[in-house]
């Protein structure tokens, strides 16, 4: 170990559903531009 550090474990994270799902929401709708960038690139 470096600098005398200790390794930290994370074992909960505390999310809530809802967030999640507007998180995967909002990635859905930003994929679609950039679908369209990339197909146009390719293209």
């Amino acid at each position: 170990m470096t600098n005398g550090a200790e390794p930290i474990t994370i074992r909960d994270i505390d999310v809530p559903f809802w967030r999640i799902v507007m998180i995967l929401i909002k990635w859905s709708i930003a994929a679609i531009p950039a679908a369209i960038i990339v197909g146009i690139l390719y293209a």
